[in-house]
């Protein structure tokens, strides 16, 4: 939830109570918790040479 606040305040949104609003809330408490999930079983060697091998992309660099 502290990342969603942070995020609302660096976008400058106001946070209305909208439904939607409430809806991207849930949802980013069930994506953090599935990463945090993910996270445990994160082979690091592996991951780092993926984003390795993504630097050298030329649409990488380009987003």
């Amino acid at each position: 939830m502290q990342d969603l606040i942070l995020a609302t305040i660096k976008a400058g949104l106001e946070w209305r109570g909208e439904g939607w609003q409430y809806e991207i809330e849930e949802f980013s408490e069930k994506l953090h918790r599935l990463a945090k999930e993910g996270y445990k079983n994160l082979n690091t060697k592996l991951a780092k040479r993926y984003i390795q091998s993504l630097e050298n992309l030329k649409k990488w660099k380009e987003m």
